[in-house]
Formats: C-alpha cells, structure tokens, sequence
C-alpha cells in the first residue's frame, strides 16, 4: 500500500464527487499500489475487492475518462500471454491520459516501452478489407480455406485449459504474496499435470493466508517458491477447507459489529489481511477502518 497513491484518491474523490462504484474501485487501485514497482491488481483481485464483477469495466472506464488512472496491458514476450495489467495514476511519471473521444488501441510492454500492436486504421493491421463471418472459422479470405478454431485439448490428468486457468486465477487472488506470474502459471501448470488436484492448490494457498493473518509479508513465503516447494502438502487435504473460512467470517463479522457500534478497537485487533477480508465483504469501508485507526 502507497500512502501517496491512498492520499491522492481520497482528494480525487472529494474533487471530482465520484459515485460509491468509481469510488470503491479507485480506493482498491490505490490500496494495491507500491511506491517501487506501481500499481498491478489482477482482474480477479479487483472483482472480488469491489463485489460486482458485472460494474468492473464499466467503472474502470469512467475513471479512464475522467483522467484519473490509465491502463497499459503488459505482455511477456517469451510465454506470448498477456500479464497482469499496469495502472497508472496522474502522479505518476508516465501517466498518459486516455482520450475518451479517439479508439482504444492495443498496446504491449516490450523492453520497458510501450508500443502499438497492431497499425491504426484497423485492429489486425491488414488492409481496409470486410471481414465475412462464417460458422467454421473466425476469418474468411474468399482465396483461401477457411481457418477453423483449434480444439480444446485436455490435459494429462484429464482437465481441460480452460479449467486448469480457472483454477490458478482462484490461486493468483488467494496466496497472499504473489509475484511473478508467468512462472508461477508454469509452475501451477506442472503441478496440475503431474496429478495434483488444482482445487487442493488454491485451499491449501487460502489456509496458508488465513493461518499468516496479521503476520508481516517478509515472513511468508512468495507464491513462486511455494509453488516450488509444493507447500500445498503442508495442508492434508481433509484439513483444507470450509472450517478455516467460516472461522475468518465469524472474526470479521465481530469487529464489523464492533465498529458500527462505534466501540473502542484496540491498535492490534484487526491485521491488514483482516481489514482487507472486512472490505472484500463489503462488512465496513476503507474510511471506516482509517476513522477508527486501523492501519493496512
């Protein structure tokens, strides 16, 4: 968390009268911003903080537009996927503001500059050409055959890509130091096709968060090196799951209580990793916490 980034939108929401959707999703922004390496919160992350999947992008824009952040998609040249996301803020140096008027373009990250995927005047970069859709492939060239999708093969324990992207995504937004995600994706993967159960992996990554709740992040593990040392065992996977869950819920929904009634919360009663959870569930507000000195 960046003071600098949370100073600045609270003064950005004050200035500009946000409505509580843009309101909550900037305080997010800022909540996940590091002063050293900028503002990366995964798509997952962001939905499961704001509550309302379906409102993400739409808000997103409206911020956009309004110059108050700006999104510059990364790309990781060896593995081809897009990474998590860049979001800029007007105190930033390499802030653009997106002009709301002119088409969105593509952009990637390639040797720390930004460059254009694709040429202006069209999306794919080819010629002013119409572009007929068919029931068997995407594109249709009239000279040539049609391009059919690939099929979806599954993997070698028998679940499929898309369900094995699922479930490290759920992985992503629940270890609770992540970095490196193209490795972490390569390393999730290999454990899911030697045999391992993707949902064990991400139970055993929330047990891990809950049971390092208040602790500092320089004690815990990053989510490569535990992927790495498969800490997923240190999980028996009877022990995994709902009880730990429930027991964070009934936590939070004490001091959540607590607070409504404007009761005395001792410094040290309610941990970052605590106050996030109270957020996420939408129990109490960032400026609730902060009125009553909590810390995160």
């Amino acid at each position: 968390m960046s003071r600098k980034a949370t100073d600045w939108a609270f003064a950005a929401i004050k200035r500009h009268k946000l409505k509580s959707g843009p309101k909550l999703l900037l305080l997010v922004l800022a909540n996940t911003h590091n002063t050293v390496n900028g503002c990366f919160p995964s798509q997952g992350y962001i939905a499961e903080s704001v509550g309302a999947r379906s409102t993400v992008n739409e808000n997103l824009n409206l911020l956009e537009e309004a110059g108050l952040i700006a999104r510059i998609p990364q790309w990781n040249e060896e593995t081809k996927r897009q990474e998590t996301t860049r979001y800029f803020f007007p105190f930033e140096e390499g802030f653009v503001r997106v002009d709301p008027s002119a088409k969105k373009q593509k952009t990637m990250a390639k040797n720390g500059k930004i460059r254009p995927v694709s040429k202006p005047g069209t999306e794919s970069g080819n010629e002013h050409k119409p572009c007929p859709k068919t029931t068997s492939s995407r594109v249709q060239n009239p000279d040539t055959k049609p391009v059919k999708e690939p099929e979806k093969k599954p993997c070698v324990d028998g679940v499929t890509a898309a369900q094995n992207e699922n479930g490290f995504s759920k992985f992503w937004v629940t270890h609770p130091r992540t970095r490196n995600e193209s490795q972490c994706r390569k390393l999730f993967d290999q454990a899911v096709s030697g045999g391992v159960d993707s949902h064990r992996i991400v139970q055993a990554a929330k047990s891990y968060r809950e049971e390092n709740d208040g602790n500092k992040p320089m004690y815990l593990a990053y989510a490569d090196n535990w992927l790495k040392n498969a800490r997923w065992e240190d999980f028996p996977a009877k022990a995994v799951g709902e009880p730990a869950a429930k027991t964070l819920d009934d936590v939070a929904h004490f001091w959540a209580q607590k607070l409504k009634e404007g009761a005395y919360i001792p410094q040290a009663a309610i941990s970052a990793q605590l106050a996030r959870h109270l957020i996420r569930s939408g129990l109490v507000t960032a400026t609730a916490l902060r009125d009553a000195g909590v810390v995160f």
